[in-house]
């Protein structure tokens, strides 16, 4: 029983000795004030969130010198609000009843990005592929129930400036084809009507990125 136990000892002691090894050896290997070493990185924009309370994250796995798989998760406006009139130019039915809304968004996207890289400064491009769900519903009015899905293609450009190993920030712009279908429902789930649009628009600023590299 004692031989066991000093052996164990002596296995915990060795295992430790080369976790920290390595752990000295990968410091050293940690590059200067570039991070190129790592593989992943997470993202947040802080454009949207403070411009329309949306939280986009970004997810990328790649190098720093060629290009990087990028995958993002989108939500809004999830909500909801009561009171006991209106804030439509409707008339409540029946007068007085409470006032309900509830609405939410949701978008995701995939896609790829290359890289041109100079020490801290980078350029990159690609495109993304993206599916968004938003929906509406107004208690008081008969087609108050609104659902739109969206599938979209975007090129995109940014530039991302390594201010830390591990920190960085980026801009990107982008064009964006977006193909939606927009259907109104009664609160008895009966389609009264169904838009299709397909439209191109620019989008100047599209992401103000802060990243964490690991």
């Amino acid at each position: 029983m004692a031989f066991t136990f000093r052996f164990l000892i002596f296995v915990v002691i060795i295992s430790t000795g080369s976790v920290f090894a390595q752990s000295t050896s990968d410091t050293q290997k940690e590059p200067d004030n570039t991070g190129k070493s790592y593989k992943y990185d997470i993202s947040l924009d802080l454009y949207q969130l403070f411009l329309n309370g949306k939280a986009n994250v970004m997810y990328r796995y790649g190098s720093w010198e060629k290009g990087a798989f990028r995958v993002q998760l989108g939500a809004s406006n999830w909500g909801r609000r009561e009171n006991n009139s209106s804030k439509f130019d409707t008339i409540p039915d029946p007068s007085g009843s409470k006032f309900i809304y509830k609405s939410g968004y949701i978008d995701f996207k995939v896609g790829y990005e290359f890289h041109k890289s100079i020490n801290k400064h980078q350029i990159f491009y690609g495109s993304d592929i993206g599916y968004s769900h938003y929906f509406a519903n107004n208690n008081q009015i008969n087609n108050g129930v609104l659902r739109n899905n969206t599938i979209s293609l975007s090129p995109f450009f940014g530039l991302k400036y390594r201010i830390l190993p591990r920190l960085s920030a980026s801009i990107e712009l982008a064009l964006s084809l977006d193909y939606y279908v927009q259907r109104a429902f009664s609160h008895q789930d009966v389609q009264l009507s169904e838009d299709k649009q397909l439209s191109v628009s620019f989008i100047p600023l599209r992401f103000l990125n802060v990243s964490y590299h690991f």
